[in-house]
């Protein structure tokens, strides 16, 4: 069975997406800085208001000075209201056109995300181990383990019994590290066939001896897409080649 962790999509409530928690705060911020430069502002004004007509300054005593500030500069309290709206309404629209841009951005990398699988074939006259892409775009291969071989990093063909005398290896491939498979391709790791046998009964002990190596073997792929984004690790245990023959798993 492949274990792999499940691609999570996020689907968010819109006031969730556009303010999430940690913005909320930076807003909260930013609206008080606000409001603390107008009322700093307005004080200024107010200490270097020129008396004339009967007007006074206002006393210190809150909130009478706030009324009273905004009372003796209606123009000046006016105009700080309005730029300071301007300046949290930009601050909002800034926000949502980068989420914008990052919900493109995460479409188009789930439009061209590959899948990776590892099926297993058993037959009588064929045995064999693949790795396809069952995704939209392009998998890039990071590497391929081999859990319980004498050396993990090695191919997969290096862990497998020498053969009987007349009998070859039909397919399988040493480097794949860096090579890409298209959606809907395959490369095969290993494969035995009678095909390539002068011997039925060589070929017979041969592919039960691959069947013992193999179902002792855990293969681990790390694959990347054309992002290069951090993918889940695809695990495949090869116990089938110990329980199961005449079967193909995909």
């Amino acid at each position: 069975m492949v274990r792999a962790s499940a691609m999570r999509f996020k689907v968010d409530d819109r006031d969730a997406r556009f303010f999430p928690r940690g913005r909320w705060r930076k807003g909260a911020v930013l609206l008080a800085l606000i409001i603390l430069v107008s009322l700093a502002v307005l004080a200024a004004a107010d200490g270097w208001m020129i008396i004339k007509d009967g007007a006074q300054r206002c006393g210190a005593q809150f909130p009478k000075w706030l009324g009273c500030v905004v009372a003796n500069h209606e123009n000046l309290s006016g105009g700080l209201i309005a730029a300071g709206g301007a300046l949290f309404a930009a601050w909002v629209a800034w926000h949502a056109v980068m989420d914008q841009i990052e919900s493109e951005k995460e479409l188009a990398r789930n439009a061209v995300r590959p899948l990776a699988n590892v099926p297993l074939g058993d037959y009588e006259s064929r045995v064999f181990i693949k790795l396809t892409n069952n995704g939209m775009g392009p998998m890039i291969i990071k590497s391929v383990r081999i859990t319980n071989a004498p050396d993990p990093s090695r191919p997969l063909i290096d862990a497998m019994p020498k053969l009987q005398r007349g009998v070859w290896w039909t397919r399988f491939i040493r480097d794949v590290v860096g090579r890409s498979i298209l959606p809907g391709g395959e490369i095969v790791l290993l494969e035995l066939s009678s095909k390539s046998s002068n011997s039925k009964d060589q070929f017979a002990l041969s592919r039960d001896q691959v069947r013992q190596a193999l179902g002792k073997l855990e293969v681990h792929v790390e694959y990347t897409d054309i992002y290069g984004s951090t993918l889940p690790i695809v695990t495949r245990s090869l116990q089938f080649f110990h329980r199961a023959k005449g079967h193909d798993l995909s």
